[in-house]
């Protein structure tokens, strides 16, 4: 498989570690929107370049999208205490990973990967 290799250095932008976490909420709210959402976040940005990870915690049973933003593509992986790490999502210098799961209650790590 060819990479194509992009050198940028910056740092992810988004909610956490550079993932943003989207669930439902509550319209109206004027909640942030990572405490509306029943999720507290560790770190909310890491470097796009080598790899990074961050811990968060929900707090409600929920479809959660965890995506990644970055200008030059970074794999995401999500590590669950019980079911271990998923595949990785996105392609490291080409496309930003995304992932979608039915997370329960508890602590969750997010690996990031970058060219």
């Amino acid at each position: 498989m060819s990479r194509k290799r992009a050198r940028r250095g910056g740092w992810l932008v988004a909610v956490l570690a550079g993932v943003v976490v989207v669930a439902a909420a509550a319209a109206g709210s004027s909640e942030p929107a990572g405490e509306r959402e029943g999720v507290v976040l560790s770190s909310r940005t890491v470097p796009a370049a080598g790899r990074g990870e961050a811990v968060f915690t929900v707090s409600r049973l929920g479809r959660y999208a965890l995506t990644v933003t970055s200008g030059q593509g970074v794999e995401l992986q999500l590590v669950d205490r019980m079911a271990g790490p998923s595949e990785w999502a996105g392609t490291a210098g080409e496309a930003d990973g995304r992932i979608d799961r039915f997370l329960e209650p508890g602590e969750y790590k997010l690996r990031t990967r970058g060219d």
